[in-house]
């Protein structure tokens, strides 16, 4: 089944400053998740179309063996006026993954997307991983644009030897406002917090610390 769409050859949808199409906002989680170097074999997969008048519904997943069990699973919904809705879900169990015997690593990464074909989109991701008995670490990302204006909103969390939080966002409007800030706070024996601010309007800075 192929997918119909009248949208306008050349549309690249915003999801954050830069003007990336949604399946690049799930780029970051898909490349922490990436199976690990060596011989992936294929054990299972799966597909299946679905039509109901001007809607349509495509699902397919897939299980992969390398040292450890990988599954990964897409689907994609096409509505009409131009409307898709994609999801990405994937999960990786490694053995021997931590510095203890016995130890396993397991990944998982989502990914949400909504195209809104001229309007706009807006997209989500987000990916977790317990590494052994001592790496425990998330991080997850909301973006979108909506006409002129787009903001993506960032945050990681990890503990281990320390942990590790930080929130980050930028919202910007076509060359009229352009916000940015970022908070990380670790505790690594002391605790510290860095926070920063900036602004412009009409491309002129009018706050920076």
């Amino acid at each position: 089944m192929g997918k119909h769409s009248r949208r306008k050859s050349g549309f690249v949808p915003k999801i954050a400053a830069g003007a990336a199409p949604v399946a690049l906002l799930f780029a970051a989680p898909a490349a922490a998740f990436a199976t690990p170097a060596g011989i992936a074999l294929p054990v299972g997969s799966d597909h299946h179309d679905l039509r109901l008048g001007s809607t349509a519904v495509a699902t397919n997943g897939e299980q992969r063996l390398t040292h450890g069990v990988a599954e990964t699973r897409h689907t994609g919904v096409w509505l009409p006026g131009d409307a898709d809705v994609l999801t990405e879900n994937a999960e990786r169990v490694d053995p021997g993954s931590g510095g203890f015997t016995g130890d396993l690593g397991v990944h998982r990464s989502s990914g949400q997307g909504v195209d809104l074909g001229g309007l706009g989109a807006i997209g989500a991701t987000s990916a977790q991983h317990v590494t052994g008995r001592l790496g425990v670490g998330q991080e997850h990302e909301l973006g979108g644009g909506l006409g002129p204006a787009s903001g993506v909103l960032r945050t990681t969390q990890s503990a281990g030897s320390g942990a590790v939080n930080s929130i980050s966002g930028t919202f910007d409007v076509d060359h009229v406002v352009h916000v940015e800030n970022g908070v990380t706070t670790s505790v690594r024996g002391t605790l510290d917090q860095h926070q920063s601010v900036s602004a412009s309007v009409l491309d002129q800075p009018v706050l920076d610390f």
